[in-house]
């Protein structure tokens, strides 16, 4: 009977020492692979926090971003105002003042590269791209380093960090052509959705 025990015993040592010294051996991932993850991301729902800095201080929304990448984005800011990106156009939902229009998808400088799957298509666009690893705070970080393409001054670059332990973003930072910052976006409870309802999108 002890010397099962002991074998036992023996067996779970071996195990637990081998899945340690694996653990310890395995690399971490690249920038390009956690980015290469993100490429495969077809649909996705997340709460999104936009601090918005200039001369005058900083202000703050809370938003709710929708992702489909056949079906379109959808961008909710706060409680006033609802904008559907689909067929190259925005479609505005004015809810404080009960109107609605519609404007060119280029009309948009800034909130359509908020989401992931736009971000990402800048990558082909972008002729100067930095990928690194980079620790804040006690995190690990995969960075994705690109700028904007147009003249705007105030939207130059954009930094998206990925989280290394869920490969998911945790937020984006975009600067100006002097390097200051002037949106953060922070990403909550982002979730990889299997299919999101057509009408989000409508």
């Amino acid at each position: 009977m002890k010397n099962k025990l002991y074998l036992i015993l023996s067996i779970i040592f071996i195990i637990v020492i081998s899945v340690v010294f694996c653990s310890c051996k395995r690399k971490p991932k690249t920038a390009e692979e956690n980015f290469d993850f993100l490429k495969t991301i077809k649909s996705y729902s997340t709460d999104a926090i936009f601090s918005y800095k200039n001369s005058r201080g900083e202000t703050t929304e809370r938003c709710k971003q929708y992702y489909d990448s056949t079906k379109g984005y959808r961008l909710e800011i706060g409680e006033d105002r609802i904008q559907i990106y689909k067929d190259k156009k925005i479609f505005v939902q004015d809810v404080k003042n009960n109107a609605k229009y519609t404007l060119e998808k280029d009309f948009d400088e800034l909130y359509k590269y908020t989401f992931i799957g736009e971000y990402i298509n800048l990558m082909y666009t972008s002729e100067d791209i930095k990928y690194f690893c980079k620790k804040i705070e006690g995190k690990n970080y995969a960075v994705v380093e690109l700028f904007i393409p147009g003249n705007n001054k105030n939207i130059n670059k954009a930094v998206l960090f990925i989280n290394q332990d869920n490969s998911l973003p945790d937020k984006l930072i975009v600067y100006d052509d002097r390097g200051n910052e002037r949106l953060q976006v922070v990403y909550e409870g982002f979730k990889v959705e299997d299919e999101l309802d057509k009408n989000l999108f409508m």
